[in-house]
């Protein structure tokens, strides 16, 4: 069959991008609101490190805007989509049993992940800072 809108096919270096950014805003959202309940995180007992220092709570929102920073700018998108990975999984498990810490549900979650995959395969795409090879 042939392609109904061939002429969209020319933009498609574009589509990293816009997935850059998509992944960069809900990175943010995640790390602000991290930031804004860290009290309430705190408080929470977690299975393996117990009850989370202030420390923990800031570094991991701090990590967390900083992958967005990446993915946003282009810079180590590879990188950056591998850590933005690890933390949408993260934040995917921790759904069943703290789901009041977590700003999205799963499903956004596990989408974030997929995103992370593809952005991990396709790279930054254009007006990224990462060399195509």
């Amino acid at each position: 069959m042939l392609n109904p809108f061939p002429h969209l096919l020319d933009y498609s270096f574009f589509v990293p991008t816009v997935l850059r950014m998509v992944v960069a805003i809900y990175f943010i959202f995640i790390a602000q609101h991290l930031f804004r309940h860290s009290t309430n995180i705190e408080e929470a007992l977690f299975p393996i490190i117990g009850k989370p220092k202030r420390w923990m709570v800031q570094m991991s929102a701090s990590i967390t805007l900083l992958t967005a920073f990446f993915l946003f700018v282009g810079l180590y998108t590879q990188w950056a989509a591998i850590v933005g990975g690890i933390i949408a999984l993260k934040h995917t498990f921790i759904m069943k049993r703290f789901g009041s810490l977590t700003p999205f549900g799963r499903s956004t979650n596990i989408l974030l992940t997929v995103m992370c995959a593809a952005l991990l395969f396709l790279g930054a795409g254009a007006l990224g800072f990462d060399i195509r090879l």
